[in-house]
This record gives structure tokens, sequence and C-alpha cells, in this order.
């Protein structure tokens, strides 16, 4: 076991074997590089390995290194036409810093755990164990994927796992457990759990409650929806292709019988501001119309007028350490009610991005903690305390990718955990701009002062013009939104 340094994960881009696959002509099997720091996740390596070079930002590279932020221009030289990089297929890694430990995992022999060199589908370092306050983590970076219970796992993202789990790599081999040290702290003499029990009370007693730690209050919140376009008399709906197998096949269909269609599938991030209330964005709760969508459908019918609305819209909330089938919710809206948390829409502020849900069944309400009212800082002066003092914000999100709904059949629900400061701060806007990166699936997050845990916005957006910049809702205008309940007391 190893004590956590600044790490940083390699991303392979490339024809096969590479965690980015680009299957055009022109593209070599090990094209390039991208190395990204778990400590800073604006800051990139890029290395060419191609023969005939990428294009980044206005230079040719070929063989070459160059540090770069996330988002500058990348151009493979694929053929018939050269290809961009997709930046929103490059993960947002999770900071390593709250972890103690870690074992490394792989067929590299300076490996802590050594896979067998004959498991050819294994990585060098295929996956790391983080150790957490006596409870493991699995960071999986490999291309061939790692299971948990027969469940996959998110790539570059932070799984729960128990001793009692079959953790599996490759579909190859299994994790001897006998080989990883037990989490558990040392025991502590008796007369010194005795003393520390008697001035944590003193403590309780005495000194002025604070706000406990933010990550409790989140959920993933997802949405399941169909298009309904009206054109002249008719009605047709639009769904996921789930046939869909190659990239130019379109990732829709339509149709003028809706039980023939599967929904589309949005994902995003809420937290709980009340008793039996989540808080998310409106494009979460009300997913945005799709402009490629809307403007291929126009185009079939001559653009035509045409009314875009929404049908069978479903929401629902996950919490944390559930595995979950999203194809199998889909056609099975109404369960398993044990994992899926049914919600429905209360209020919505569209313009400034905001919507409360209710969770529908009272009986969940205690699964859901919520941010006392004392722990909300939505005043504009201490955006601006915060500002000046340079003090760190944090939030926890699901940064989860769905680029095929069938890619996602049983995944582990884990948040992340991201940290940065408060960059533009003006009077005369609605939010505020952050350094942290705002992953897709991560829409929705609670923005938290690092100092006193208290709620300061809900991140949204990315930045339009700087990838490496986010958007976040200032708290004052979810403050409005929650007073027009007569049960929600703040301060």
């Amino acid at each position: 076991m190893q004590k956590i340094m600044m790490q940083e994960t390699v991303i392979t881009v490339g024809r096969s074997s590479s965690h980015i696959l680009l299957p055009y002509d022109g593209i070599e099997n090990r094209h390039a590089e991208l190395a990204i720091s778990h400590v800073d996740n604006n800051q990139v390596r890029f290395t060419d390995l191609s023969n005939e070079g990428t294009i980044v930002g206005n230079e040719v590279v070929c063989k070459q290194t160059r540090m770069i932020s996330r988002g500058t221009r990348v151009i493979f030289n694929a053929k018939p036409k050269p290809i961009s990089l997709d930046w929103s297929k490059v993960p947002v890694l999770p900071d390593f810093k709250d972890f103690s430990k870690k074992i490394t995992i792989g067929r590299d022999p300076k490996n802590d755990v050594v896979l067998d060199a004959q498991h050819t589908k294994t990585g060098r370092s295929h996956a790391l164990l983080l150790l957490k306050k006596g409870r493991y983590y699995l960071y999986d970076q490999s291309q061939n994927g790692s299971r948990i219970n027969d469940i996959p796992v998110q790539r570059f993202h932070l799984t729960p796992v128990k001793r009692s789990d079959k953790l599996a790599f490759a579909g190859q081999c299994e994790l001897d457990w006998s080989k990883i040290p037990a989490a558990y702290p040392p025991k502590v003499p008796a007369y010194l759990l005795g003393a520390g029990l008697l001035l944590a009370l003193l403590l309780w007693i005495f000194i002025p409650k604070n706000c406990e730690n933010p990550d409790q209050y989140k959920a993933l919140i997802i949405t399941t929806y169909l298009y309904k376009v009206t054109v002249d008399d008719l009605v047709y709906y639009i769904g996921y292709n789930s046939s869909a197998s190659r990239p130019t096949d379109p990732l829709y269909r339509f149709s003028e019988k809706k039980e023939t269609l599967t929904p589309f599938v949005s994902l995003g991030t809420g937290f709980s501001a009340m008793n039996g209330k989540l808080v998310t964005n409106h494009h979460v709760a009300v997913p945005d119309l799709d402009p490629d969508i809307r403007d291929r459908i126009l185009e079939y019918f001559s653009y035509t007028e045409a009314k875009f609305t929404y049908d069978d819209v479903q929401l629902y909330a996950v919490k944390d350490g559930q595995t979950i089938d999203l194809q199998q919710l889909v056609q099975h809206p109404d369960g398993p009610t044990d994992v899926f948390v049914k919600l429905s829409f209360s209020k919505g502020d569209k313009e400034h991005d905001l919507a409360i849900l209710n969770i529908d069944d009272r009986k969940r309400h205690a699964e859901f903690p919520f941010i006392p009212p004392h722990c909300f800082g939505c005043e504009d002066g201490i955006l601006e305390e915060i500002q000046k003092a340079k003090t760190g914000i944090r939030y926890c999100g699901y940064p989860v990718e769905i680029a095929q709904l069938g890619e996602t059949n049983g995944f582990s629900v884990s948040a992340a955990c991201y940290s940065g400061k408060i960059n533009v701060l003006k009077d005369d806007r609605m939010d505020f701009t952050s350094d942290i990166v705002l992953a897709s699936g991560a829409s929705g997050s609670g923005v938290f002062s690092e100092k006193d845990n208290k709620l300061i916005g809900v991140a949204y957006a990315g930045h339009r013009e700087r990838n490496n910049l986010s958007l976040v809702v200032k708290g004052k205008y979810l403050l409005r939104l929650l007073e027009q309940y007569p049960e929600f007391k703040y301060h």
C-alpha cells in the first residue's frame, strides 16, 4: 500500500485498444495519449504517437508532447476528413486528496497486486483500490473494464466495494482479497475511547453546531421522456433508436404509436433542500429539445410548421451505492421501487434554470436528509467573502455519460466530488463562474463553501467559451423559489 501522492491518469486515443475509439482510416491503433492530473483536471499533457501528426492548437505535433488546457482544439488526420477531439468524452477525474492509501492492480510487476501475465485482456495498470475512512473504493482505468458482483463499473469513477464482493478484471480473473490489508483502523484502548467520548459530548454541548458534510444530500436524478411533434392534424412521437449500432445511425426514431418507442433517458444531479423535496436544474427535470432532432424532423416534413412538446415524462431519484439498469427501467417504468424513487415536478424557475421535485412516497422522505436552513449561505456578501479570501468551493455530482442506452445496463451509482474556487463574480449576473469542470450528468449539483459547508449555489452548465470553467446559479435565486413553500423557514 502506498500513501496517495500527486496522481494522473493516461487516456489513450486510437483506432483500437484505446479508451477513446476513433474507428476511421488515417487513425492509428494507438494514436495519442492524454495524461490528466487528478489535482487539476484542466491541465492535460498531450502526446502524439502517430506518424502523420496531430493539430494541437495552431501547430502540428508529431511524436511530441505538449501541455494544453481542457478544451484546446485537437484535430486528428482522419480520412476522408479530419476529426476533432470530442472533449465531452474525456472524463473528469476525481481528486484523490481525501484518500489515505492506494493499492495498484495490473499486469505490471511493479503493482501491489500483480495479475497473471496470461490474462492479456487485463491492463498493465488496470485499477486502483483506494482507502478512505475504513472503506475501499475501486477506480477502474482499464480498456476492458472491471465488474463488481458481475455488474460493470464505470471507468475513471470511484465505486464503493466491500471485501465480500466479487471483483473481476476484464472478465478473466478475480481479486484475491487475502492480498488486500484490512481497511479497519487499529483498536483504541478503552480508557482513551471513554475520554474521547466525554470530550466529544462536552464539545457538542458548548460549541455552536456547524453544518455537516454536504455530500449526504445528493441524489442521482433520472428523467425518461418522449418528444411529441404535431404537424397540422398529425401527431408523431420521437424516441430513442435502441437498434443504432453504427456512428452514422440516427439516435432516434419516430412513430404514430408511442408504445412502440423506447424513451430517451437523461441523467443529472439533485440534492435535498427540504423534507420531501429535491432541487435540480430545470433542464434536468424538463430536458431541452435536441436541436439536431428538431432540424431533422422539420427537414423531413419540408419545414412545415411543427409544434414540439414532451410526453410520458417520468422522474426518479437514486441514492449512492445502488446498482441500476436503465434499460430495465424504460421497459418497466413502475419498478423496482426499492431502487428508483418516483418524483414529480413541483415548482420551476426556467429563467434561473432551477426546479423543485416532490418525493411522491412520504415513507421515502427519511431516506433523503435535507440541508438545515442555517446551512444556506445565499447572501451576496457571503459570495464576495469567499472570492476575496480565495476559499475553496466544492460540489458532488454524477458525471455519468450515456452515449448509448445499451452501455448503461447495470452500473453502480457513485458520486464524484470536485473542488475549486470562484472565478468571476458580478452583481448584474444571475450566476458566477468557477474553475471546477462540470461534466455531463453533474448538472444540478449543490455547490458548497469548503470552509463552513454552506450552500452557495447550484451548478448548471459549462462555460460556452472556456471548457475549463463552469457556471453556478447564485443561491439567492434558489432561496426565492424555496420561500414559496410555507414550511420552509430560512434561518
